[in-house]
């Protein structure tokens, strides 16, 4: 399925120039006037990734960002500002937990790497999130082998450690090497009983 991005800008020739821009990318587009139309939007439709104007009518970037990182908290979300103030930027990074902060003008390949990086790491927090509940499986079987056995426990990706699916790729096989000696031991351990 492929992902979808939300640009949200009260400029509609800024969201032209972002359709423009962002037109031919591997990704699902969708487009925004405001703070209160991305959230309608957002309730309607799966996003990965928001990207937001800060300095919006009614609702500020930094503020949609708050709100996103509040409610839908697997959403990554970036912004461009064009704004520099102290204040403004670590209002938008402190309370809308951004992943990017942008800086108008921006150049359209700066743009599409920032976004390629964010939804790489959308992915891989969501590759994190669908195998917690398996490793939490495998650690309740494990947690019936008998602790003289050498029993252990797998233990789960921590995101923030994790770049990359080809990293949490090699955090599973590392695993799935210590489950598989773990098994071996206690299977040993349990062999002369059965004699």
């Amino acid at each position: 399925m492929s992902q979808t991005v939300l640009t949200v800008d009260d400029d509609p020739h800024l969201l032209a120039g972002l359709a423009r821009t962002l037109g031919r990318e591997p990704f699902r587009l969708l487009q925004a006037s405001s703070g209160d139309e991305a959230l309608m939007l957002m309730a309607q439709e799966p996003v990965d990734v928001l990207l937001t104007d800060d300095r919006m009518p009614e609702m500020t970037g930094a503020m949609l960002a708050a709100h996103v990182h509040a409610t839908y908290p697997e959403v990554v979300t970036m912004m461009l500002t064009g704004d520099t103030s102290i204040g403004s930027l670590a209002q938008a990074i402190n309370h809308g937990h951004l992943f990017r902060l942008l800086i108008k003008p921006c150049a359209g390949d700066d743009l599409k790497d920032a976004l390629r990086a964010a939804l790489s790491h959308k992915l891989v927090w969501d590759r994190c999130r669908e195998a917690i509940p398996l490793l939490n499986q495998v650690n309740t079987l494990l947690g019936n082998v008998d602790a003289r056995t050498g029993g252990a426990h797998v233990h789960a990706a921590d995101p923030r450690n994790i770049s990359s699916v080809a990293d949490l790729a090699k955090h599973l096989d590392l695993e799935l090497s210590h489950l598989r000696k773990s098994l071996l031991n206690a299977n040993a351990a349990l062999e002369p009983r059965q004699r």
